[in-house]
């Protein structure tokens, strides 16, 4: 069975580390479930996290063999 969303919110609270921006988000997600026996024996789980983070003015921060003087300043709502 599959289930596909789209939600719509309020960023009211601090979410990964980024504060409060009372700004509106929607994002879509999807839900893949395994049914045996008449139970859910999987789960499956896609949602488009990195659109909402952007949506509430976050960066994500790459990682790796990037040199800390090559980064620019990081800013509040770095992730």
């Amino acid at each position: 069975m599959a289930v596909r969303i789209t939600n719509q919110a309020t960023h009211r609270g601090t979410y990964r580390g980024i504060p409060a921006t009372g700004k509106r988000v929607v994002f879509s997600a999807i839900w893949i479930f395994r049914i045996a026996d008449g139970k859910i024996a999987e789960v499956w789980r896609w949602a488009d996290d990195l659109g909402r983070v952007e949506q509430i003015g976050g960066k994500i921060v790459p990682s790796g063999d990037e040199r800390e003087s090559d980064r620019p300043p990081s800013k509040d709502g770095a992730v």
